[in-house]
């Protein structure tokens, strides 16, 4: 094995009565050696992705992440119309965050600045992994924006 992840379905509380799915995907761990090397692991989302989408065709789908890296939150910001946050929209989003963060991390959920926080002493990426330079800040708003929402 050179790599892991974590994956699970939730429901939650609709606004509408419909039913509201999340598929949560957490850490992802894989040896630095194969980074790049193999897409087996996005192979194998996918196809559960795909599977999700077809057994559950007439409820709402989310898809819960947490995004500790900005290369995680660009992936949302290029291949989604609506992701949150977002820079200029979907404050709607807002109450269905807080229920799936205070189900899934009781206790961890800062409402004000709409972020998870594990505290001081919780392991987030290793030093140079994808740290965020004023380089890539001025080139690009969107990770700009994640800096300034995620400043630990």
């Amino acid at each position: 094995m050179v790599g892991f992840s974590t994956l699970n379905i939730y429901k939650f509380n609709s606004d509408n009565g419909k039913s509201r799915l999340g598929l949560f995907s957490g850490d992802t761990i894989v040896e630095k050696e194969y980074w790049g090397k193999s897409f087996a692991l996005q192979a194998s989302f996918v196809k559960y992705c795909l599977k999700f989408l077809i057994k559950n065709p007439f409820a709402e789908k989310y898809w819960l992440l947490i995004s500790k890296g900005y290369k995680m939150y660009m992936l949302l910001a290029k291949k989604f119309v609506d992701y949150y946050p977002h820079p200029h929209r979907n404050e709607q989003m807002k109450p269905m965050i807080k229920d799936y963060c205070e189900t899934l991390f009781p206790g961890y959920y800062n409402e004000s600045q709409g972020i998870l926080y594990f505290g001081d002493n919780y392991q987030s990426l290793k030093g140079g992994v994808a740290e965020i330079d004023d380089g890539l800040k001025s080139a690009n708003s969107r990770i700009s924006f994640f800096d300034e929402k995620n400043p630990n």
